[in-house]
């Protein structure tokens, strides 16, 4: 009885512990979104504004930051040396600061309160720079891209936003991708 008493505490403050708002980010799902971040930005008209580095922005709330971390060690790791004659740069930065990402190709977006997102959103439809989430539930919200990752992994793109950014895709992008449809609102009166 008192190992049971025991283990029933370390559980309570194992869970007391954890930040609140934290999502829970698995690395295979993190591994395969590094994997394909840099190669989108080269499937898309981001590509002519790289002058030396493929510069990718993650923004994220406190609690995110060691999944941000892991995030920039995958994609160090999947390519040390870059792709295509091209290093990979990283910003991290808190959604308060988004403004110093304003020469990123890409904004990868980590959970996102509402307040924050609709900030980041703004700021890269204004500075036209890509978005990516790992949570696909915000495609609803105006991010650019994310991943359905089941049997098959494959970019899912909400073709509007993208558009209103004047950024263009290659084909073969769009031709491998699903187009995101916005659900529609259900009517509840």
């Amino acid at each position: 009885m008192l190992q049971v008493k025991s283990l029933f505490f370390i559980i309570v403050m194992i869970f007391c512990f954890q930040p609140l708002y934290a999502a829970v980010y698995d690395s295979d799902i993190l591994n395969t979104y590094s994997k394909l971040s840099p190669r989108i930005i080269l499937m898309s008209t981001q590509k002519s504004k790289i002058i030396n580095s493929i510069n990718i922005c993650l923004t994220y709330e406190p609690e995110d930051e060691m999944a941000a971390q892991e995030f920039i060690s995958l994609t160090k790791a999947n390519y040390p040396n870059g792709i295509q004659s091209h290093t990979i740069a990283f910003l991290k930065m808190s959604y308060e600061n988004i403004g110093v990402c304003s020469n990123s190709h890409l904004n990868f977006i980590l959970s996102a309160n509402e307040n924050f997102l609709k900030k980041v959103l703004l700021f890269s439809k204004t500075e036209k720079i890509m978005t990516m989430s790992y949570d696909d539930k915000l495609l609803d919200k105006g991010v650019d891209i994310s991943l359905f990752i089941g049997r098959k992994i494959s970019p899912h793109l909400n073709l509007q936003s993208i558009s209103k950014k004047g950024i263009r895709l290659d084909n073969i992008l769009l031709r491998i991708s699903k187009v995101y449809t916005q659900n529609p609102k259900v009517d509840t009166k």
